[in-house]
């Protein structure tokens, strides 16, 4: 049989530490070390919620990137395809309840990405491929004591496999639906004496999944390359260095978006004189009729099963990222480590959308975007006695950001009015990032109890230049200025309490606190304007906040691991969209600090041999969110669902290994998941808004006894279920609401050899 675990996502399970190969043996449940705290414990001695996931589950053919594990995780919500984005590659990451749904660089995520300990400052580009993957481990609840800035929500750790001294190579090759033609190779082995490296490539091609009715072209195709190498040099027993370096290419058509719902417009021949328009009522009146002989309605909805789109705009999805990672550890002592994490990282993007999914040039977007960012954190770790262990750290970061958005709404109003009105609009955002901080963590252990306290200081510095003007007739909407500095502190606090009933049972209790940055509106084309002079203003937001109390259980024995908590959630500063005056006294949308929120929560997560080579992994999440405070100027209500939180979330995943003596062994997967219906956006749209539903998952694979031939046949949605990733509604000013299919039922078949 394979290696117990395998294709298993496991809270408390390492896949690769247990051996045997008769089906006589009885499969346990086996220790599982995380670097949650920033050292090396185990799982079951860490009072902090966590999932992890090992080499086995990361390595089967149904998971692709990390997105895909947030089916297996209570209480986390992953889209790689952000509303309004365009792009396939960008991460909108919830946990408990917390996160951004908005990809534009100017804002930060609500969950913290990290790689081999280097922070992912911005979401496009953050969906991390699996391969070369140790282990990824998803944190829930705020982060901000040891991981910093921007984990309000959480964090995901992801951690990548370290080279063998043993030298060896593998090749994969897997084909399947809509032309699917992925090639992987990895190989590895000693370099020199205590340097060991590993290399790897991975080359996916597939076809998109919503057609382009009228240009024959589609959404939603893959077409992505990944290069890796890591090297591991071990000079010394007290000395660790690893060097990891990674880049991605990414040129693919824009995400499977399409038109949901459009608004309708009024018969224009009975309005009385001077009645305002809608904007899709004077596309239509002054452009697309009189030079189209047609209108923008809903004559341009999805025909059919709603996989396709009128749009014969941009679709455009080419990203460029590459990393470099450097970190050492030194043993200063047998009691005293000095570990420094060295990154950098750097993303170009060119990703669009059509907007009004027509024929008509009512609406598009194109984004390009440039991210640069150099890290370096020091941390210091030790134990003093028998009794106390302890870090200390300090942590900076430095980014430029770039973004430029080229936004054509009614295309030809210009000329229809003889130049009388322009919504052709040229955005420009230079966004300069320093952020500091100091940071502190004390465990004080005595007999069955541990208490920890940590407090980290930051300090977050931004400046941001802006350049926006209408195309067609050069009008300044704002700037170009530079605005002053803006500078924020904050304080984050942690205290975990934690009693071990008997060395299989802990119980534990946490307060927590984060926080998000704050930032600028990226998107001011009617920017709102000084009570005094009138003059455009660019508009800040503050941090968001977020503090947790949290209850929890971990319980392990052979055959069995249990995990639960339950936890409230105070969620304060949130940074929303609000209602103000522009220019010519026109009503304008900005973000502000203007509403609070309680959040309430469980989770459980379960592992049980049920009988030999049989294991079923299960778990479930449930959440309680509403606002209790709301400013004056939200477009939101009290009584709406915060979006992207289901009330409830479930799974679980079977897996039984068949031992063929001589001939290999076989190994069956079937996983299902369930979320209960979810709001894509933060108005509750009806039309956008997610049904409950259930995807169900599941693979054969076959390996030979030296586990050196593997043959896996998957597939994904094998119910065919209909679904959103995300969902966006312009209905009052544009007319407008959109979602982003998922993937529907896909097969394929991998062949992978191993020498």
């Amino acid at each position: 049989m394979l290696l117990f675990g395998q294709g298993w996502a496991l809270p408390a399970l390492s896949e690769d530490d247990i051996n045997g190969k008769e089906t006589s043996v009885t499969k346990t449940i086996e220790e599982v070390m995380v670097t949650a705290r920033k050292r090396e414990e185990s799982l079951l001695d860490v009072p902090i919620a966590i999932t992890a996931f090992g080499a086995g589950i990361l390595s089967n053919p149904t998971i692709s990137d990390i997105s895909n594990l947030a089916a297996l995780a209570p209480n986390v919500e992953f889209s790689a395809s952000p509303p309004i984005s365009g792009t396939s590659n960008a991460a909108a990451v919830f946990i408990r309840g917390i996160g951004q749904n908005d990809f534009l660089s100017t804002n930060d995520p609500g969950v913290g990405i990290y790689l081999d300990g280097v922070y992912i400052a911005r979401s496009v580009g953050g969906v991390l491929k699996v391969n070369d993957i140790e282990r990824v481990e998803i944190l829930r609840g705020p982060q901000g004591t040891l991981f910093g800035k921007n984990t309000i929500g959480g964090a995901v750790n992801v951690i990548s496999r370290l080279p063998s001294n043993e030298a060896s190579a593998t090749i994969a090759l897997t084909g399947g639906s809509k032309d699917r033609q992925d090639l992987a190779l990895s190989a590895e082995g000693p370099l020199a004496e205590n340097l060991a490296g590993r290399i790897s490539l991975l080359d996916e091609n597939r076809d998109g999944y919503v057609e382009r009715t009228l240009d024959g072209k589609d959404q939603g195709n893959i077409n992505r390359s990944t290069l890796k190498g890591i090297l591991h040099w071990q000079p010394a027993e007290h000395i660790d260095v690893r060097l990891t370096g990674d880049y991605t290419r990414q040129r693919q058509n824009g995400a499977a978006e399409v038109m949901i719902e459009i608004a309708e417009g009024r018969d224009l021949s009975t309005l009385p004189p001077g009645e305002p328009l809608t904007n899709w009522e004077a596309f239509n009146a002054l452009i697309a009729g009189p030079r189209f002989n047609t209108q923008w309605d809903a004559r341009w909805l999805p025909t059919g099963d709603g996989f396709n789109t009128f749009s014969t705009g941009p679709s455009q999805d080419d990203i460029d990222v590459k990393g470099l990672s450097l970190t050492g550890d030194i043993e200063l002592s047998p009691t005293m480590t000095l570990t420094s994490v060295t990154g950098y990282r750097a993303m170009e993007g060119t990703y669009s959308r059509d907007a009004d999914g027509s024929p008509l040039n009512y609406g598009s977007v194109v984004n390009l975007d440039e991210q640069s960012q150099f890290s370096e954190e020091l941390r210091l770790t030790g134990t003093s006695g028998n009794h106390l262990s302890w870090t200390l750290g300090a942590f900076y970061l430095k980014e430029d950001i770039t973004n430029h958005q080229d936004v054509v709404f009614l295309d030809g109003l210009f000329e229809a009015t003889g130049g009388g009105a322009d919504a052709t609009f040229d955005v420009n955002n230079v966004v300069d990032v320093d952020s500091r901080a100091l940071f502190g963590q004390l465990s004080w252990e005595q007999d069955a109890w541990e208490v920890t306290g940590g407090l980290r200081m930051t300090r977050e510095q931004k400046e941001f230049f802006i350049d926006n003007f209408t195309v067609n007739s050069g009008a300044q909407l704002i700037g170009p200025e530079q605005k002053p500095t803006d500078v924020w502190r904050e304080v984050s606090p942690g205290l975990n309490i934690s009693y071990d009933i008997n060395d299989r049972t802990m119980l534990y209790s946490s307060y927590s606190e984060g926080f998000k940055s704050g930032g600028y509106n990226g998107r001011l084309v009617n920017p709102p304007t000084d009570a005094q002079n009138g003059t455009p203003v660019i508009d800040t937001f503050d941090p968001e906040n977020a503090t947790t109390y949290e209850l929890g259980f971990k319980q392990q024995y052979d055959w069995l691991y249990l995990q639960g908590a339950v936890f409230t959630t105070e969620y304060t500063n949130m940074q929303v969209s609000v209602l103000t005056v522009g220019a010519n006294n026109l009503i304008a949308v900005t973000i502000d600090n203007a509403a609070k929120a309680t959040i309430d929560g469980a989770e459980f997560e379960a592992i049980v041999t049920v009988v030999d080579n049989f294991q079923i992994r299960t778990g479930f999440g449930y959440l309680d969110a509403r606002y209790t405070e709301l400013g004056e100027s939200t477009l939101l209500n009290k009584d709406d669902d915060l979006q992207k939180i289901p009330r409830w979330n479930a799974f679980v995943r079977g897996e039984y290994d068949y031992h063929l003596r001589d001939y290999g062994s076989l190994t069956t997967t079937l996983e299902l998941s369930y979320k209960s219906k979810t709001y894509n956006d933060p108005l509750n749209v009806e039309s956008i808004a997610q049904p409950a539903f259930t995807l169900v998952n599941g693979s054969v694979t076959w390996a030979n006894n030296q586990d050196t031939i593997k043959a896996s046949l998957f597939c994904n949605n094998l119910t065919d279920e209909t679904y959103f990733l995300s969902g966006t509604t312009e209905l009052s000013s544009v007319g407008i609401s959109s979602a982003t299919y998922g993937r529907r039922r896909e097969v394929g078949l991998s062949l992978e050899y191993s020498f």
